[in-house]
């Protein structure tokens, strides 16, 4: 069977480096998830990472908790949106351009508390403190007003 997994932490012994031909995991030490044998190994490995960085970086963050996404179009951003709205965080993700944030709201419309403030219009990092502050982000676009 396959298995995908990825290290919970660094190892600092040798029997875990990159050249060794076989690795024994202990699986309090790494996550292991059965993949089906139809998946591609790339798809797998680029799927994962993203999912797990997210997930790593919001373990810090309680419900109710607001946080700030710059870059939230890549593949982590993207997955820390998604992630933390499920888990009822209040998530603001920093986008360039109206057709990036357009896209976001309609993704993401579904996953619970996200608003997108667009930094290409003058005036965005106002609009941000003000979504921070009012602590409600409900699928909202949000643009500055200059």
């Amino acid at each position: 069977s396959r298995i995908a997994f990825i290290l919970r932490r660094f190892f600092q012994d040798a029997t875990h480096g990159c050249w060794q031909s076989v690795v024994v995991l202990n699986p309090n030490r790494v996550l292991m998830i059965p993949l089906p044998v139809d998946v591609v190994l790339n798809q797998v490995a680029s799927c994962t990472t993203s999912t797990c960085a997210a997930l790593g970086f919001l373990r810090h963050f309680p419900i109710g908790s607001t946080v700030i996404v710059t870059g939230c179009c890549g593949a982590v951003g993207l997955a820390t949106l998604q992630l933390g709205a499920l888990r009822g965080i209040n998530m603001i993700g920093l986008a360039r351009g109206a057709e990036r944030v357009a896209w976001l709201v309609r993704e993401l419309s579904d996953c619970g508390s996200v608003a997108v403030v667009d930094t290409d219009v003058p005036g965005w990092q106002k609009v941000a403190i003000l979504v921070c502050s009012r602590g409600e982000t409900r699928s909202a676009t949000v643009a500055g007003s200059g």
